[in-house]
């Protein structure tokens, strides 16, 4: 935790004492989220953010306007698109029927 708050007192703050975030303390910090295990919320609060402002900069890597480094072990969570079961369309449409 000492390396993490030492790292934030080398940030910019602006006259109204919020911090200027540089393009690559930002890309580091999103691509630490994109860590398996990781999550938005933990990261920002090692870093003292609120997890919307971490949320925002991860929108904007999607839209290429952070570039991020190439971290050991970053990988977007995987996912798997199932099909429904006959059984459960055949119970949500005999809940609807009823109502």
């Amino acid at each position: 935790m000492v390396a993490i708050n030492e790292f934030l007192t080398r940030v910019p703050r602006s006259s109204g004492g919020a911090r200027r975030w540089p393009f690559e303390p930002r890309a580091r910090i999103v691509a630490e989220t994109l860590i398996q295990g990781a999550t938005v919320k933990a990261v920002a609060k090692r870093y003292e953010l609120i997890p919307g402002t971490v949320f925002d900069w991860r929108r904007m890597a999607r839209r290429g306007k952070v570039v991020l480094p190439d971290l050991d072990g970053m990988d977007f969570v995987p996912v798997r698109i199932e099909e429904p079961r006959a059984s459960y369309i055949g119970s949500v449409a005999n809940h609807y029927r009823h109502i």
